[in-house]
């Protein structure tokens, strides 16, 4: 992750209780695992975080102000979008027929985030702050997910270019 300056990390008295709960939470969990975590943190070889996720290919690509690896295995495929600048993760996608480990590909655990404005059904779990996005879906054998770090965007790319 890269360093937060203390005015940064202040969550502003002006916004709604229930989006300064949801923004002190994903910071204290994005904080808490910075040793581990991946979505924010400069990239690391592909073939290191492959072995890690259980894939068996690797191959980076890039994109108009940005690059991605896509890295994949006969049931799943996981997509890490890369700031050219400062090699930082700025989103990362999974799609297959099984869940990647959330810890070991993001830092942290999305499910274990709660509060208001967290939406949570069955199956799907979503919720958003000024920084950071999270979408997921779970059904049994169709496994889809999709965080972004939007304070970590590249200068003129759009959140809606991390797709699964």
């Amino acid at each position: 992750m890269l360093p937060i300056s203390a005015k940064e990390a202040e969550i502003p008295r002006t916004l709604p209780a229930r989006s300064r709960v949801i923004q002190g939470v994903v910071l204290i969990l994005l904080c808490a695992s910075a040793a581990q975590a991946q979505l924010g943190q400069p990239v690391q070889g592909p073939a290191q975080r492959r072995e890690s996720l259980h894939l068996e290919k690797s191959e980076t690509r890039a994109a108009n102000g940005y690059r991605y690896n896509v890295m994949s295995s006969d049931n799943l495929v996981v997509k890490e979008y890369i700031h050219p600048g400062t090699n930082a993760i700025f989103g990362v996608t999974w799609k297959g027929k099984r869940m990647p480990s959330l810890q070991a590909l993001l830092g942290f655990d999305p499910y274990k985030i709660s509060g208001p404005g967290v939406s949570r059904t069955l199956h799907t779990a979503q919720f958003g702050t000024d920084s950071l996005s999270v979408a997921i879906v779970a059904f049994k054998g169709r496994y889809e997910g999709r965080v972004v770090r939007i304070d970590l965007l590249p200068q003129g790319v759009s959140p809606s270019v991390v797709t699964p």
